[in-house]
């Protein structure tokens, strides 16, 4: 329900949706990747609402997450790879972001191919990089 809120730009109520999904999914430890789901969509969302310390937060819990229980080449871990090294990247953390964003433009780009508004929004990151070295 939150993703479709933050796509329909009705943030705080997508805002809403993810922390209630969280609040539930939280208690069952069995759930996990539908927690870093969750969390992937919170923390993308955090970012728009230019909340970025909770955003990098949430992003990591997911990404960590991602990682143990899915492929190195998921999807999901791409996303939130990028999304992170988007908000380190808006935090002026250029070199912690560079790597992340690399990596997950790569992933995405090769999973969705260049017209998917994920890596669209991945190359806006990396031309905001570069500009910003």
């Amino acid at each position: 329900m939150g993703v479709n809120y933050h796509a329909m730009g009705e943030l705080k109520l997508a805002e809403l949706a993810f922390s209630e999904a969280l609040d539930l999914q939280r208690d069952f430890p069995t759930r996990k990747l539908y927690v870093a789901e969750t969390l992937l969509g919170l923390g993308a969302l955090q970012s728009d609402l230019g909340d970025l310390e909770q955003a990098a937060s949430n992003l990591r819990e997911a990404l960590e997450t991602l990682e143990l229980e899915l492929p190195s080449n998921d999807r999901q871990v791409a996303e939130a790879t990028m999304e992170l090294g988007g908000v380190l990247l808006r935090q002026g953390r250029h070199r912690e972001a560079e790597d992340l964003l690399e990596a997950g433009t790569g992933s995405l780009s090769e999973l969705l191919g260049a017209d998917d508004r994920r890596v669209v929004r991945a190359n806006r990151y990396l031309e905001l990089l570069e500009a910003e070295s």
